[in-house]
């Protein structure tokens, strides 16, 4: 069995690295909610929210390369 290319790799870590980034930040602002739950303060967004975005924009920094600057406008 051949081991995978190097870039292959690299580019798993990336979508990981941003994904585990995301859940930590959302995990944080979940956290937080709760904690000032008396606040009538409407948060945006939880776990699967940050990390989604995260991957969203991990995603985009990948193919920008590939495809143009304009795959960050359509990612917006």
């Amino acid at each position: 069995m051949t081991e995978p290319p190097l870039h292959i790799f690299g580019l798993y870590l990336s979508l990981v690295l941003a994904a585990a980034m995301g859940l930590l930040i959302g995990l944080e602002r979940e956290q937080s909610a709760q904690a000032a739950q008396h606040a009538s303060v409407r948060r945006f967004g939880g776990v699967r929210t940050f990390t989604l975005i995260a991957l969203t924009g991990a995603i985009t920094g990948l193919l920008a390369p590939k495809l143009g600057p304009w795959i960050v406008v359509v990612a917006l």
